[in-house]
């Protein structure tokens, strides 16, 4: 590593999207103090504008987390997004991207967080602290927050199959490659989804309803989890309801919400046996996706529904060996990362991950509470 300057921070984020700016708005509020946020474009939307540009949405489904209201003073002239700053109802998701660059932008105007437009290259921990290395740039900070989003990775099982009709769910969302979908169409008028998530669901609905005459059959590998009986079994499972998701009278949680709510009702009819609207969908339960694979036409079009898997970053022990980290989710919603002897690492924690930006912020804003405040290892 070439010689540099280092900067002595008290807190560093590494990410400025929805989990990194609320990290940063949380540590200035509750620690008074100016966190860094290394992030090489807008803090913001982050993943969000992409995930908008996708579905194009108009369901309500994104609850503005009152810090981020705060932020904004009678003078901003926002015309997009002001108005939203005083709605306490779920906004339709083609409008958060535009609030949340706006409040990025404040954040930093203001002084509440400060930016380094730069992409980290790798974290090392030291006797004396974290060492994050960003371009030439170098910090030493006592604790790291990450919020680097996350990415979607073609399942090593497709691997080996025709690239022409074998697509992920971002690439059916966001009409990233409509014609190679429509020319394998015309090959075999069905599709097989890969995946149980909410995800696979929309990436279901929107096949069904663009192509009038295609069959869709999607391949759970495990049941979609929707509903807990409660709060309590929801935050042990990672999740943190909001609460729009929270049945007033049994308190069961109702986790098909927000960005996935258009597919609500072909989840529904699929588990009450019913397809009234869709009756060229069918689902199956697979315990494995190979065995799966192997049954399919190599003509016809698989898409990956997975999920997305958050973004592995560089860390490296005081010897500049590489640690091979693992994320788990604690009951305050962040995550502690551990080290191959399954010890956890010391003052570095991360944001997001079981979360995607369509969660809504009051997600993010109570995880980085939860982790500022008790969460400190």
């Amino acid at each position: 590593m070439s010689k540099s300057i280092t900067e002595e921070k008290q807190l560093v984020i590494v990410g400025g999207g929805p989990a990194g700016l609320a990290a940063g708005i949380q540590a200035s509020d509750l620690l008074g103090i100016v966190p860094e946020i290394i992030e090489p474009g807008q803090i913001g939307a982050g993943g969000l504008r992409k995930i908008e540009d996708q579905t194009r949405s108009n369901t309500p489904g994104w609850q503005f987390a009152d810090p981020y209201k705060s932020v904004f003073t009678q003078a901003l002239e926002l015309p997009d997004a002001k108005p939203i700053a005083d709605v306490d109802e779920p906004v339709p998701l083609t409008l958060p991207s535009r609030f949340l660059d706006a409040v990025g932008h404040e954040v930093t105007r203001q002084g509440i967080v400060h930016q380094t437009r730069k992409k980290v290259r790798c974290l090392r921990h030291t006797p004396n602290g974290w060492e994050i290395y960003a371009g030439r740039r170098r910090f030493l900070s006592e604790k790291v927050i990450l919020s680097p989003g996350a990415k979607e990775v073609l399942l090593s099982e497709l691997a080996d199959r025709d690239p022409n009709v074998t697509f992920t769910s971002k690439d059916v969302l966001s009409h990233k490659r409509a014609q190679d979908f429509r020319s394998g169409l015309g090959k075999h008028p069905r599709v097989v989804i890969v995946g149980g998530s909410h995800g696979a669901y929309s990436v279901a609905l929107k096949i069904l309803e663009q192509y009038p005459g295609v069959s869709v059959d999607l391949y759970k590998i495990e049941d979609t989890k929707v509903y807990f009986k409660n709060i309590q079994e929801a935050l042990e499972h990672g999740y943190i309801p909001r609460r729009t998701e929270i049945d007033p009278l049994t308190e069961q949680v109702n986790r098909f919400d927000g960005i996935r709510g258009e597919a609500r009702q072909l989840f529904f009819e699929e588990q009450e046996g019913k397809h009234a609207r869709h009756l060229r969908s069918s689902v199956f339960s697979v315990e494995e996706i190979s065995d799966a694979l192997r049954s399919i036409d190599p003509e016809v079009i698989v898409v990956q529904a997975i999920g997305y898997k958050p973004r592995k970053l560089d860390i490296r022990d005081e010897n500049w060996s590489p640690i091979d980290y693992t994320e788990r989710i604690e009951p305050g919603g962040y995550s502690c990362l551990y080290g191959a002897d399954n010890k956890p690492l010391p003052n570095i924690n991360s944001l997001g991950l079981g979360h995607s930006a369509c969660d809504g912020t009051n997600v993010y804003h109570t995880q980085a509470r939860e982790l500022l405040i008790v969460g400190s290892r």
